[in-house]
């Protein structure tokens, strides 16, 4: 079986614009995705702003705290092969769901630490 992850050349990933770990998982996804050689459209997401994010990538990610309607629309509407996600949205919209253990909280930096580690062992 092939790894879904190998063809990746492209990769949009949504963060909490409003978080105030924002600009650190930005810094650390520009970094991984750069030493993956994948090219990434980072979109900071405002709340109560209309999402909109490019629909061609080969990865989808999200790591926006909360279901929304815009995020549902935009992981349904991408074209994206694989998508991952912090909760299930029906429909099967993501492959993944990585979330903080239950009873805990976790931000986006430790989420998108878990996400890449995933990533990193499929095979």
């Amino acid at each position: 079986m092939d790894n879904p992850l190998q063809n990746i050349k492209s990769a949009v990933l949504l963060v909490d614009g409003d978080a105030p770990d924002c600009a650190e998982v930005s810094a650390k996804a520009e970094e991984y995705f750069r030493g993956k050689g994948i090219s990434l459209k980072l979109y900071p997401v405002r709340r109560k702003r209309l999402l909109r994010c490019d629909r061609q990538a080969d990865l989808f990610i999200s790591l926006l705290p909360e279901k929304s309607f815009n995020l549902r629309m935009a992981a349904r509407r991408s074209l994206a092969p694989f998508k991952i996600g912090r909760f299930p949205m029906g429909e099967k919209v993501f492959d993944i769901i990585v979330s903080a253990p239950e009873g805990t909280e976790a931000g986006q930096v430790e989420i998108f630490a878990l996400m890449t580690e995933i990533m990193d062992k499929i095979k």
